[in-house]
């Protein structure tokens, strides 16, 4: 590396550190230490600007309350401007940080100019912009009133979207469970609908009635192969599905269809997201056909055995002339 591509390093190098303790750690006095005496700030709103380091640190001070940002797809590019000078532009995506009660996403701009001294390299000019709405506040160095407004637009589009999903599983005919994917499956969550299915009062009831797996209300004589069938299903894709019989709280049965994919929770745990549907009146109508075709075989079986053992021959012919 030469001497011109070694600057160059070092100046993005404090770029980086420059908004990486702003935007990542809120921390402002990284940024101010750089100062020069002279330095210029101008910001992306109409008011922000301000000239020498008292005002520009006072600014970025006073700015109010900060928020907490991760700071992803960033990318550096420095020009040499001769005599020490180096200016030094920044873009990236800052997203809010989990946890907080406002959520910001946007593609952040900064400019840098850079001044080489004895004690290293201070910042002459700096410009910092983002995409934003209009209507963004004035006297607002970040947008936080916005954040808290796009905070709040997810919360009304994830109620929505809750509600949507609740209206939705009262109206199927069964219900859904979640569980882990062993030998049990062990039951993490359970709607609503499964409860009713299974005529439970409520998640708890059941719980305790199955002792919070799966096994607990499936026949136990249909609860290997079904363990088999859906084991074997998902080894060769992450799908499956399977009928069994399962008991409700007052002992009668149930022919259901079991529905299910596995996934990988954010914790690196396996599990097994599944609808399962009341199917008995297809397996009484399938029995009905099977017990019918039954009794047709045995009685074409009858017919052939007399066929084949009356000694006389069976003759069909017309009752009137000629008495073909």
């Amino acid at each position: 590396m030469n001497s011109k591509e070694q600057i160059c390093y070092k100046v993005e190098a404090l770029a980086r550190k420059i908004l990486t303790s702003y935007f990542c750690d809120s921390d402002v006095e990284c940024l101010i230490n750089t100062l020069a005496p002279d330095v210029l700030w101008l910001g992306g709103g109409k008011n922000m600007r301000a000239r020498g380091r008292e005002a520009v640190a006072a600014a970025f001070r006073n700015a109010g309350e900060m928020i907490a940002y991760d700071l992803t797809e960033e990318h550096y590019d420095t020009m040499d401007m001769g005599g020490g000078i180096y200016l030094c532009q920044g873009i990236g995506w800052i997203t809010s940080k989990p946890g907080q009660q406002m959520y910001v996403r946007y593609h952040q701009r900064c400019t840098f100019i850079f001044r080489e001294t004895s004690h290293g390299l201070e910042t002459t000019y700096v410009h910092n912009s983002m995409s934003m709405r209009e209507d963004f506040g004035e006297g607002d160095l970040f947008p936080i009133q916005e954040a808290r407004d796009g905070y709040e637009r997810l919360k009304d589009i994830l109620s929505e979207r809750e509600r949507q999903i609740e209206l939705m599983l009262s109206q199927l005919p069964g219900g859904m469970l979640t569980c882990q994917a062993d030998d049990d499956f062990t039951i993490e969550w359970v709607s609503d609908g499964l409860c009713d299915l299974l005529d439970y009062s409520d998640t708890n009831e059941l719980y305790r009635a199955s002792g919070g797996t799966v096994r607990g209300f499936v026949v136990p004589e249909d609860y290997d192969a079904m363990l088999v069938q859906t084991k074997a299903a998902m080894q060769r894709k992450d799908t499956y599905s399977t009928e069994y019989r399962v008991r409700k709280k007052d002992g009668g049965m149930l022919w259901v269809a079991d529905f299910g994919k596995r996934v990988v929770s954010d914790q690196g745990t396996a599990l097994i997201y599944c609808f399962i549907s009341d199917i008995s009146e297809k397996k009484a109508r399938e029995q009905q056909i099977m017990e019918s075709n039954q009794e047709v075989a045995q009685q074409a079986h009858f017919l052939t055995q007399l066929y084949n053992t009356v000694p006389c021959g069976i003759l069909q012919f017309e009752p009137e002339s000629p008495y073909a």
